[in-house]
């Protein structure tokens, strides 16, 4: 996807009620393993979500705190991997301690532009797992294993920072994905 569920950067473009209105239930419904996004120009990732709190901006319900081994049946994790060579990185803009910037709307058209500013609301990340304020540039490699009959499918993820003048590759953030095999969300068989 490009627009974000989840984003802890400050005055920049925020995570998206829409989109959280529209897709987190269906990640939910379908027990869907890893949302990949772009859009914010930093790395972050969630802990597992389901569900969304009953509050105006929906904020996702982590239901897991593991960093390292997570088990994709109890909820989706979202990663943000927008920093694969941007001019204008967001990493240095991260709340602290994590808060979230939530695109909830759209005010009256400004003369002088034209265009409706989105409003935004500040609330809290319970959601948040993982974020990289060290490093403007990287990208993640995926490892997948589809598992033996009757054992689990996983995907190990490694995010690696990029730097320096001949792109030295440094792992930052390293978990793996995990769930029965030929299951889906709630461990139902395929």
């Amino acid at each position: 996807m490009h627009q974000v569920v989840i984003s802890t950067a400050d005055k920049f473009n925020g995570a998206d009620l829409g989109i959280r209105e529209t897709w987190v239930p269906v990640f939910d419904k379908y027990g869907v393993d890893l949302v990949v996004c772009g859009h914010e120009h930093h790395y972050e990732r969630s802990h597992p979500i389901r569900g969304q709190q009953p509050t105006d901006t929906r904020i996702p319900i982590p239901v897991a705190t593991d960093t390292d081994t997570i088990d994709t049946t109890q909820g989706t994790v979202h990663m943000v991997i927008g920093g694969g060579g941007t001019s204008a990185p967001s990493n240095h803009l991260f709340f602290s301690p994590a808060k979230a910037r939530v695109i909830a709307g759209v005010g009256a058209v400004d003369p002088a532009t034209g265009k409706r500013p989105p409003l935004y609301v500040i609330e809290d990340a319970p959601w948040s797992a993982f974020r990289d304020a060290d490093n403007p540039y990287g990208f993640a490699a995926f490892e997948v294993d589809p598992g033996e009959r009757g054992g689990n499918t996983t995907i190990d993820v490694t995010y690696y920072s990029v730097s320096g003048p001949y792109g030295d590759l440094v792992p930052v953030d390293r978990f793996t994905l995990t769930r029965p095999r030929g299951t889906r969300g709630g461990g139902r068989e395929l």
